[in-house]
C-alpha cells in the first residue's frame, strides 16, 4: 500500500468514526445514567504544592543553586445524564521563558486535559486534547506512542505528566465481560519538546551547539498538516486470569531524522529535519502467579527502510518489556523490576555506511537495555514510605538512584523529600546530566 493510499484510509477511518456515531445516535438515542446521590453534576479537586531543589555542588556545597517554584493542579469533572466533561489544569512555576514562544508554549502546556465524553448504547466517543496510555508496563512502555513527550524534567516527573495532550477523536467499544477496543484519530503528530536552555539540555543539543548549529539553521518539517495524521487502534481482554491486548499504531517515530549533510559541505545551507512515517505493531500481557504479579510487552517498528541500507532512514526495529513487582515477607516491603531491550534490525546496513547512517554507533552495538527497579516499605499505618529507586542502562552503563521518603503529615498534607544522583560517561542516557545531582523536597497539600 502507497503512502498516499495509507493516508486517504486515515482520513476515511477518522470520518467514519465521526458519522457513525452520530448516525448511531439518532437511531437508538442516549444511554442514561442517573445518580440520584449526586449534590451536584461538577466535581472538582486540585493539589498545590512548593518545590525547592538543591542542585548539589560536592566542591562548596554552601554554592549549590537552588530552584524554586510553586505548582498548582487542579481537575474538573463534570456528569450529565449521557455525557460529560474532564478537564486538567496545570500551573507551574518551573519554566526559564527566553522569548515569546515559550511563552505560548507555556501557556498551551497549562491544559493537562480537555475533552468530552458521549455515552451511546454500546459505544462511548470522546473528543478533545487527551493522554491515552497502551500496554501493560509500569511507567515504561513498548508501543505508547500517540502522545508526544516534554523532556524539558523528564528525570524527574511521572510518565503521565511527561506527557503532553493531544488533540483527538476517541471511540470505546465494550464487549464480553472485560473486552475493550479502542479506535483514535488524530489531526496531526507533535514531536517530542526537548529543552533549550536549563540544566536538563541533552548532550545531542549541546554538541550541535558548540558547532555553532542553533535552531534558526534547521529547516524542520511541518508536522501541523493534514497529511500528518496518526491512527490507532487497541483492543484489550481478559481470559482465565490474564490479561492481554495488542495495538496497531499509524503514526511518526519519535526520533527525529537530521539530516547534516548539507550543512557539512556548505554551512550556509540549513540542516533538514524530518520524520519518519512508521507502523507500530505491538502486542502485551499480565498475569498473577504465584505472588507475583508479571508483565509483558512486544513492538514491532516497521519504517521505510526495511532494508537496513538507507542512511537517512531509521531501520526497523524490536522492543520488548518484561517485568514483575511482589510483596516481600518482610515488614511491608515491596519490589517492583523490569527491563526494556531495544534491537535495531538491518544494522550490516548501518555498518556499511558507517558515520553517514543516522544510527550509527561507535561502539558498534545495536542491542540496548533499560533496567528500573523501585524496592519500598511503609510504616505508621501506610503515613510514611521509605523507598529506593533506580534505573540501569546497560549499553550505555549509566545509571541513576533516588533514594526518598513521603510522609503524610495530617489530613492530605505530605512532604516528600528525594535525593537524585546520576552517573556514566558524557553523552551517556544518564551520564549527560552527572552534574545535576539534587536533593528535593517538596511540600504537597490535596483538596
Amino acid at each position: 500500500m502507497n503512502k498516499n493510499k495509507e493516508f486517504f484510509l486515515l482520513i476515511v477511518v477518522g470520518l467514519l468514526m465521526t458519522v457513525s456515531a452520530v448516525l448511531f445516535a439518532d437511531d437508538t438515542g442516549f444511554t442514561t445514567f442517573n445518580d440520584t446521590s449526586a449534590v451536584s453534576p461538577l466535581t472538582w479537586s486540585g493539589t498545590g504544592s512548593v518545590h525547592t531543589r538543591y542542585m548539589t555542588d560536592y566542591d562548596d556545597i554552601a554554592a549549590s543553586t537552588v530552584i524554586l517554584y510553586p505548582e498548582l493542579h487542579i481537575g474538573l469533572h463534570y456528569k450529565g445524564e449521557s455525557s460529560g466533561f474532564t478537564g486538567s489544569f496545570t500551573l507551574s512555576g518551573n519554566h526559564d521563558f527566553t522569548n515569546s514562544s515559550d511563552i505560548a508554549e507555556y501557556l498551551s502546556s497549562m491544559i493537562d486535559e480537555a475533552y468530552y465524553r458521549t455515552f451511546f448504547s454500546g459505544f462511548n466517543l470522546s473528543a478533545g486534547f487527551m493522554k491515552i496510555v497502551w500496554g501493560k508496563g509500569d511507567e515504561i512502555f513498548t508501543f505508547d506512542n500517540i502522545n508526544a513527550v516534554d523532556y524539558s524534567d523528564f528525570m524527574n516527573n511521572s510518565y503521565l505528566d511527561r506527557k503532553k495532550a493531544e488533540a483527538m477523536i476517541k471511540l470505546d467499544v465494550p464487549f464480553g465481560q472485560q473486552g475493550l477496543i479502542e479506535a483514535l484519530y488524530t489531526p496531526v503528530f507533535t514531536p517530542d519538546t526537548f529543552p533549550t536552555t536549563g540544566p536538563w539540555v541533552q548532550s545531542d543539543y549541546t554538541a550541535m551547539t558548540a558547532m555553532g548549529i542553533t535552531t534558526n539553521k534547521m529547516d524542520t518539517e511541518d508536522m501541523k498538516t493534514l497529511s500528518h495524521g496518526q491512527g490507532g487502534i487497541h483492543i484489550t481482554n481478559s481470559l482465565g486470569g490474564v490479561d492481554f491486548g495488542a495495538a496497531y499504531e499509524y503514526t511518526f517515530l519519535r526520533e527525529p531524522v537530521v539530516n547534516m549533510s548539507a550543512f557539512m559541505t556548505d554551512p550556509t545551507k540549513k540542516i533538514k529535519v524530518t520524520w519518519d512515517r512508521l507502523h507500530l505493531f505491538g502486542i502485551e500481557a499480565a498475569a498473577a502467579l504465584g505472588g507475583f504479579n508479571f508483565r509483558g510487552e512486544g513492538a514491532y517498528y516497521l519504517t521505510g527502510d526495511t532494508a537496513g541500507t538507507d542512511p537517512l532512514v531509521h531501520n526497523n526495529k524490536i522492543q520488548y518489556l518484561a517485568g514483575f513487582d511482589k510483596n516481600i515477607p518482610v515488614h511491608n516491603m515491596s519490589i517492583n523490576i523490569q527491563d526494556r531491550g531495544e534491537i535495531i534490525l538491518g544494522s550490516d546496513g548501518i555498518k556499511d555506511n558507517e558515520a553517514a547512517d543516522i544510527e550509527y554507533s561507535d561502539s558498534g552495538s545495536y542491542i540496548s537495555n533499560i533496567i528500573a527497579a523501585d524496592l519500598r516499605d511503609t510504616f505508621f499505618n501506610d503515613t510514611l514510605t521509605v523507598k529506593m529507586s533506580g534505573a540501569y542502562s546497560a549499553g550505555s552503563k549509566s545509571y541513576m538512584l533516588a533514594p526518598g521518603i513521603e510522609y503524610t503529615i495530617k489530613d492530605d498534607a505530605a512532604v516528600k523529600i528525594r535525593y537524585t544522583l546520576y552517573r556514566g560517561d558524557s553523552g551517556t542516557l544518564f551520564g549527560q546530566f552527572k552534574n545535576n545531582d539534587m536533593l528535593e523536597v517538596i511540600f504537597q497539600y490535596s483538596f
